[in-house]
C-alpha cells in the first residue's frame, strides 16, 4: 500500500492536508455505517455489540473484525490496518496503525478536533528538535 496524497478538486473538504487533498487511507464512518477501503471500495457494513459484518462485499479480499479498543481491517495482502475503536467518540474512525505482512509497522496521529480527523504531527521524540528545513 503506497501512501499518497491526492487533488480532487470538486471535493470542497479539508482532511488536514488542505482543501481538496484526501489520502488513500481505509475510514470507517460508524453512523453512516460505511466502510471506505483504500482501494477505493465502499461497503456498507451491520454492527452489533460483538462484531462488524461487511453486507456488500464484492469478493473475498478484506475481513474485519471489532475489538474493545479497536476496528481491525485484514487485506488478502496480509496487510493489516488498526483503526480506531467503537468506544472513540468520534464517529468516523481512521487508521491508527499499518502493519505491513514483514511486520513493519507505521503509527499514525490524529487531531479529532473537527468535523473530519486530520492528520497530526504527534509527540516529538525526547530530546530531538523540531524539523526546520535543510541546511547547507
Amino acid at each position: 500500500m503506497a501512501l499518497t496524497l491526492r487533488c480532487a478538486p470538486l471535493n470542497p473538504t479539508h482532511t488536514g492536508f488542505g482543501r481538496s487533498v484526501t489520502t488513500r487511507l481505509t475510514t470507517y464512518d460508524a453512523s453512516d455505517r460505511l466502510l471506505v477501503l483504500f482501494t477505493g471500495e465502499q461497503c456498507k457494513t451491520q454492527e452489533t455489540d460483538a462484531s462488524l459484518v461487511l453486507l456488500q462485499s464484492k469478493n473475498d479480499t478484506v475481513r474485519i473484525t471489532k475489538e474493545q479498543d479497536a476496528y481491525r481491517v485484514f487485506h488478502r495482502s496480509r496487510l493489516v490496518e488498526v483503526l480506531t475503536g467503537p468506544k472513540h467518540p468520534h464517529p468516523i474512525k481512521v487508521p491508527v496503525a499499518l502493519v505491513s505482512n514483514a511486520g513493519h509497522r507505521l503509527t499514525l496521529a490524529w487531531d479529532f478536533n473537527g468535523p473530519v480527523p486530520a492528520p497530526s504531527p504527534g509527540p516529538r521524540p525526547r530530546g530531538r528538535p523540531p524539523c526546520r528545513g535543510l541546511r547547507r
